[in-house]
């Protein structure tokens, strides 16, 4: 009955009765031996009586001793004679009587029982008072008086009250010693009854607790054994389980769940069964397809040992099933092997295993074949029949034609790189020949000609610039190709590359009448950082794109800033044109190579079909992307973007404002829509008033209506190709006009020949002329000068800066020259000399680096291939101190290879000039580097005297080997600079083969190499090409060492040398008299005389100390006194310092100081060419 109410609760609800009854057994247990040990524990109500009794008994005991001190002291004053000791025993006894008070009053707080009270505090109190009461009242006066009888009468009765004392407090003590006992038997008989009751306490406990775990246990054992009854049933296989008692706890839960678990087993044994039918089936026909497979399949169990081997594989490899099967695989003469079957045990074959691997395997018949395997692991444990499968397939053939096939295509990209390689190192000399065709018809067609000769020279030019610009594109092809085209990262002024391409292309638009407009928004930064050269090559292909595909109407540039940050800026950059227009289709093929719009465009308009690829590969390389749109018969818009860095400062894109042209008002004349637009926005962004009309006509009626009004215009813009009326009649109108102003400002506006337009307005008063395309500063600086200036315009600027103009700017410069030959010193000196430039020698780089630190220079001019210390190392050493971080060093050498810019830019140089030395590309270097500032354009030089050219001095014949023409074109023409070269040149290399034998015979080939980049630089510098080549080939041979190719190039510089040796040598003399009346120099100011005796008075002094620095001046005062002393007076004393004698050529010197005070009135003397 209670085992069948215990089976309504789960098991863990019995559990939880078993644990209360036997947790409030405990507690019941717990609480009375608490409540025991609280009354027997210290401080309990036991304890506390005990310890009073124990206390009061030990307490009582003093109180006698108190009165019998005090009695004794009572004795002791009878017999003291000793005031002071009277005194003390008089304390003495005061002090007990308070000390017996204390104790009283500590007895009368505690809580007494009434029989302990009354002993204590009455019975024992009042005999204890009495004889304190008579020790001050009677013995203590009486001892004072020294009264004897008195003082004995009182102290035998305080001995009566001292016996009532005692006989109280004995009577204290036997009632606190019985009361103690009786508090002692009193505990023992509660502790005794407390034990009593915790035992029956805990064995109740116990017993419940047993009696309610037999019952607990029945009811869990028993479905269990019922569970346990059903899972060996199950495990034999019977799974007809009968029902039993159901159960609402975890037993009958168990029940019910193995009664499921019987009928799931049941079903999964019977799916089981047909599962392991059905894999037995897809294993048959899995061993059938393994063996009829065209793969070869090859599995190896965890041992390495072949387990699969199917039908292709014994054709692959020649080996039949039987003599594999079972073997290991690595020791089958089946070698080389794939790696991944040579293991020995299963952690091999479970290691990392390629997925794919091409092999060579042997086959049985000796045959080797290339075998692509696909790996598997199959299985990851020990002892697996297939631990790994691997699938082959014959790849021999396929694997020799791609070889094949790679192996030519590594040749074709060689060759194709060997052909880029070769285009891009070659375009030199490429450009050379073309560039002198270009130059030479250039010249001719300045000369006097025929209209026939003229015709001729002309189609010659036009072709020469055609096919000039073929191979420009073909070069720039091949060197994007050959990965050899390098963007530099240089601060450049966008407004000055705008202006570059206007110059460029303004006189093609011209030629077809076309209008050229630029219109830069005023948020494009101008300050850019960048490759200044390659963003004007893409301006200009899609510019000359523009203007050779439209016939009539215009082009215009437009300049936008897409986005911009602190460090760069997305520009995008338009050229829209009125041209033939582009279809969809041709569109999709423009930006091929080779490749046009339209087969008939190269037939009828030219070209390559590279312009726009190249485009395209420069714009990628500025980070940007190139676009088109068009119509055709319209016109076509081409887009690019660039990212381009800034420049740390950057310019106010809008022009400086003039107060005083604030309030002027602006007429602008232009037929044109998008000039006028374009125009008028600037004029405005001036913050000027601005009206624009489209004719003649439209202008004077506006003029004549603002006059009567009282608005007047104070200036016109006036285009002046205009239909109907052109803009010089309309003005020539305006003038004559007496209701316009005459103090009306007019400008004329043009897209063409600026000469042209003068010649045709001669008549009419023009106050100033402004050329297309335009830009703000211009637009106001010819405004300004237009008001200040109302005269007529006689002659135009030039667009480029002449050679005069150049040297003006740079006239007062310093300059520092490293260089170590005397002949490129001598030459660089004159040029530089002559252009106004003050010019200090360094003959290697050491001498540089410890001048640089001693003066200010505007600049240095560096050689690389020095003694003592080359150009690199002088121009890091430079760098390295930051006074000199911005001093422009520019490199000069000889060296013309590719990549030689970008070896000076690595090193610190900020550009390379190469040799020979072109005058105008060397001050126009020296202009773009050094600062305004750095130059006093206020300080002046010596005069120096005019160069001979063509016209007053006799033709040099032509030299075997040598480009006279060229080379005196790079020197302007200067025929006694040129001979003074010739005839330094064979003097300082007479024995130069010589020299560079011997150099290389005691194994110094950094001298022969020297030597020879020498001999290369100073043949440029004279013409004499065919000596340039065979100089360079050495120079490149002598880099490799002890070569034979270099013994060899050697021998190929005597023939040219000495047949050079021996044309100059028969050259006619130079001592040809100038005609008569010819001055070829200036009077000297006192300002140039000053500079003129201190050189002298520098050179007396080089000389007096023997110094062969003297040698380095030679050139620089020669140029100064040539004219002004005789010429053979200077030969002699400039031939006596070059040969070092000093002594001779400081007497020479004096001389000529002689003749300088004789003719102190700078009268030209004796003329004559200058020494060499």
């Amino acid at each position: 009955m209670t085992t069948d109410l215990l089976r309504r609760f789960k098991v863990g609800h019995r559990l939880r009765l078993l644990i209360i009854i036997f947790s409030l057994g405990l507690l019941a247990y717990g609480f009375w031996s608490f409540r025991t040990l609280n009354q027997l524990k210290v401080g309990g109500p036991i304890f506390q009586r005990i310890e009073s009794s124990q206390i009061l008994v030990s307490d009582v005991l003093p109180p006698p001793a108190y009165i019998i001190e005090s009695y004794l002291v009572c004795l002791q004053l009878t017999t003291a004679v000793d005031g002071m000791k009277q005194g003390v025993l008089i304390d003495r006894l005061k002090k007990l009587e308070q000390d017996y008070q204390q104790r009283h009053e500590f007895w009368l707080k505690a809580n007494l029982e009434d029989a302990l009270a009354d002993a204590l505090l009455k019975q024992a109190y009042a005999p204890a008072l009495a004889f304190y009461g008579l020790a001050s009242k009677e013995f203590l006066p009486a001892l004072y008086l020294n009264d004897r009888p008195r003082m004995e009468r009182a102290l035998a009765q305080m001995t009566r009250h001292y016996e009532n004392h005692r006989a109280a407090i004995d009577k204290v003590v036997v009632m606190a010693k019985e009361r103690a006992a009786l508090d002692e038997e009193k505990a023992r008989a509660q502790i005794d009854h407390a034990t009593k009751l915790q035992l029956a306490i805990l064995f109740g406990t116990l017993a419940a607790a047993i009696a309610v775990s037999a019952l607990i246990r029945r009811s869990i054992l028993s479905p269990l054994r019922q569970a346990v009854h059903i899972a060996r049933s199950v495990a034999a296989g019977d799974f007809q389980i009968q029902d039993t008692e159901p159960y609402a706890d975890e037993a009958g839960q168990l029940l019910a769940a193995l009664r499921e678990m019987s009928d799931g087993l049941h079903t999964s044994m019977v799916a089981l069964e047909c599962e392991e039918i059905n894999s037995r089936q897809a294993k048959e026909m899995l061993e059938r397809l393994i063996d009829t497979a065209s793969v070869m399949v090859v599995g190896v169990d965890s041992h390495g040992c072949v387990s699969i081997f199917n039908t292709a594989a014994e054709e692959g490899t020649g080996y039949q099933r039987s003599e594999v099967m079972g073997k290991k695989w690595a020791q089958l003469p089946l070698l080389p092997v794939p790696a991944v079957w040579q293991m020995r045990t299963f952690s091999d074959i479970a290691a990392d295993v390629p997925q794919s691997q091409t092999q060579d395997i042997l086959t049985k018949a000796g045959e080797r074949r290339m075998i692509a395997w696909r790996n598997s692991v199959q299985s990851a444990t020990q002892d697996s029949r297939v631990a790994l499968i691997s699938f082959g397939l014959d790849a021999t053939e396929r694997i020799r034609a791609e070889e094949a096939m790679l192996e030519a295509k590594r040749l074709a990209e060689a060759a194709n790189q060997s052909k880029s390689d070769f285009l891009a190192n070659m375009s030199h000399e490429i450009r050379t020949p073309m560039n002198a065709v270009l130059g030479m018809t250039g010249l001719a067609l300045r000369t006097e000609l025929t209209p026939k000769q003229r015709n001729y020279l002309e189609k010659a030019n036009t072709a020469a610039q055609g096919l000039l610009g073929i191979i420009n594109d073909v070069l720039d092809f091949s060197k994007i190709e050959a990965g050899k085209l390098h963007f530099e990262q240089r601060n450049f002024s966008l407004e000055h590359a705008l202006e570059h391409l206007a110059a460029v292309s303004v006189l093609k638009a011209q030629d077809k009448g076309l209008e050229l407009l630029f219109d830069v928004a005023p948020e494009v930064p101008t300050e850019l950082v960048g490759d200044e050269l390659r963003l004007g090559q893409v301006l200009l292909n899609l510019m000359n794109n523009a203007i050779k595909f439209t016939h009539q109407g215009e082009i215009r540039l437009r300049v936008k800033c897409l986005e911009k940050s602190a460090q760069s800026a997305m520009l995008r950059f338009e050229v829209q044109d009125t041209g033939i227009g582009i279809s969809p289709e041709q569109i999709a093929k423009l930006f091929t190579a080779f490749v046009q719009a339209d087969s008939s465009t190269t037939r009828q308009y030219g070209g390559t079909g590279l312009g726009l690829t190249i485009t395209r590969r420069l714009v990628e390389m500025m980070e940007g992307k190139v676009w088109v749109e068009s119509e055709v018969g319209v016109g076509s818009r081409f887009f690019f973007t660039a990212r381009l860095g800034l420049q740390a400062q950057q310019k106010d894109n809008t022009p400086a404002e003039n107060p005083a042209l604030r309030k002027l008002r602006v007429l602008v004349v232009d037929d044109n829509g998008s000039a006028r637009e374009i125009l008028s926005g600037i004029i405005d962004s001036l913050h000027l008033q601005v009206h624009s009309v489209a004719d003649g006509a439209s202008a004077i009626a506006e003029l004549q209506s603002a006059q009567q009004l009282g608005h007047p215009y104070h200036l016109v813009l006036m285009d002046w190709q205009m239909p109907g009326m052109d803009g010089v009649e309309t003005i020539r109108r305006i003038r004559s006009n007496e209701g316009i102003s005459e103090t009306l400002a007019t400008v004329m506006v043009t897209a063409y020949s600026r000469d042209d337009l003068i010649e045709k307005a001669s008549d009419v008063r023009i106050d100033g002329i402004l050329e297309k395309p335009v830009n703000p500063s211009a637009v106001l600086n010819t405004i300004s000068l237009a008001l200040g200036h109302t005269r007529q315009i006689a002659s135009p600027p030039l667009r480029r800066a002449t050679y005069e103009a150049m040297a003006a700017q740079l006239r007062g410069a310093h300059v520092l020259l490293v260089e170590d030959n005397e002949v490129n010193q001598e030459l660089a000196t004159e040029i530089l000399t002559e252009a106004g430039l003050t010019v200090d020698l360094a003959s290697d780089g050491a001498q540089a680096v410890d001048k640089v630190a001693k003066n200010a220079y505007d600049a240095v001019l560096m050689d690389w291939q020095m003694p003592v210390m080359d150009g690199f190392e002088a121009t890091r050493r430079i760098r390295s101190d930051p006074r000199f971080a911005d001093l422009p060093i520019l490199a000069m050498t000889a060296n013309a290879m590719a990549g030689d810019r970008e070896k000076c830019l690595a090193v610190g140089m900020n550009d390379h000039i190469s040799k020979p030395i072109v005058v105008e590309l060397l001050l126009e270097t020296l202009l773009r580097w050094m600062r305004p500032g750095r130059v006093n354009a206020t300080q002046t030089t010596p005069s120096v005297a005019a160069a001979p050219t063509a016209a007053n001095a006799q033709p040099l014949p032509d030299l075997p080997g040598v480009d006279v023409r060229g080379a005196l074109q790079r020197l302007r023409g200067n025929q006694a600079q040129y001979r003074r070269l010739l005839d330094r040149f064979t003097q300082g290399h007479a024995h130069t083969v010589q020299d560079i034998r011997s150099a290389m015979n005691r194994d110094d080939f950094d001298s022969a190499h020297r030597l020879a980049h020498t001999l290369k630089g100073l043949a440029a510098n004279i013409g004499a090409d065919s000596l340039v080549q065979a100089a360079q080939a050495l120079e490149n041979a002598l880099k490799q060492g002890a070569s034979s190719n270099a013994y060899a190039l050697v021998g190929s510089l005597v023939q040219p040398l000495e047949l050079l040796h021996r044309a100059i040598a028969a050259l006619p003399s130079m001592e040809t008299p100038p005609p008569h009346g010819t001055d070829l120099a200036q009077p000297l100011t006192a300002q140039d005389r000053a500079a003129l005796q201190a050189q002298l008075r520098t050179m007396a002094e080089l000389l007096g100390q023997d110094d062969s620095a003297a040698a380095k001046l030679v050139a620089p005062l020669t140029a100064l006194l040539q004219g002004r002393v005789t010429a053979s007076a200077l030969n002699r004393w400039a031939d006596l310092v070059r040969q070092y004698e000093f002594e001779g050529a400081l007497e020479a010197l004096q001389v000529l100081e002689g003749e300088l005070d004789k003719h102190d009135g700078d009268t030209p003397l004796e003329k004559g060419p200058a020494a060499p």
